[in-house]
């Protein structure tokens, strides 16, 4: 009898100082603070919004200045607004989305204008990389595009923003801006199954400064750079580089599962 008083008695002061000990453990540890994302914050008064096909003529008009005036759009021909009113269309109804950036304008009821008429400072896009029906149907090749007389107001972060927080179901988008839609590119993840988002950034590699500025912007949102081809391009009587980044979905495609 007195031994196993003994047995007890000591398994309760054994318990009694594993239970001090991780007391003060616990006290001693460091506390967790949970960051959240900085919010952007344009330096312009704005909106993001799902783009309407009515919205052709002044993304046509954004686009095509980067068509005629610089390296950073593939074509060399100018698109047309009934082209682009198709491609908005198309790539849309792969549910593939596309936004536009509009400023902000008087108030009418509770919200804002959400109208066409507003100006559109800017627009963001995601396509199949190839094709929907091809084996890189989980890849999607986004671009973003600021009016030209806007830069450097935050309006490309919001843009980019956005458009992760549709492709990526486990994105923590920043915010700091008025969102307005409805529909699946309202919701987080969107309407398809996403595993790696594209960007082929033309830069000219004799200058440098060219390709960091872009390499800098897309690194904020965990863009990594996995590919440079050396003049693989020519255009504005120059040779024309192409740099690939890579952004990772919290998603994981499993090949054993996929519809190809």
């Amino acid at each position: 009898m007195e031994g196993r008083l003994k047995k007890k008695a000591d398994r309760e002061r054994r318990r009694k100082r594993e239970r001090e000990e991780l007391a003060a453990a616990i006290a001693e540890a460091p506390p967790v603070t949970f960051v959240e994302p900085a919010k952007i914050k344009p330096r312009i008064s704005l909106y993001v919004r799902v783009a309407l096909a009515a919205d052709a003529q002044q993304i046509a008009g954004i686009y095509n200045h980067y068509v005629q005036n610089s390296i950073k759009s593939a074509e060399v021909v100018p698109l047309s607004v009934p082209d682009l009113a198709r491609r908005i269309a198309d790539e849309t109804g792969s549910s593939m989305p596309w936004l536009v950036a509009c400023q902000k304008g008087k108030k009418s009821g509770r919200g804002y204008t959400n109208g066409t008429d507003a100006l559109i400072l800017g627009f963001a896009c995601a396509s199949d990389y190839l094709s929907r029906q091809s084996m890189y149907a989980y890849t999607a090749e986004a671009e973003v595009f600021v009016h030209p007389n806007y830069h450097r107001h935050m309006i490309g972060s919001c843009l980019m923003d956005r458009l992760l927080y549709i492709l990526d179901t486990c994105y923590d988008a920043k915010r700091g801006y008025q969102f307005t839609a409805t529909g699946p590119f309202a919701e987080h993840g969107g309407a398809r199954v996403i595993g790696s988002v594209i960007m082929n950034v033309p830069f000219d590699k004799k200058d440098p400064e060219d390709l960091e500025g872009i390499a800098k912007f897309l690194g904020k949102f965990n863009f990594k750079k996995e590919a440079e081809l050396p003049n693989i391009g020519v255009k504005k009587h120059m040779h024309v580089s192409l740099a690939t980044f890579r952004y990772y979905t919290g998603t994981i495609i499993n090949p054993k599962e996929a519809f190809f």
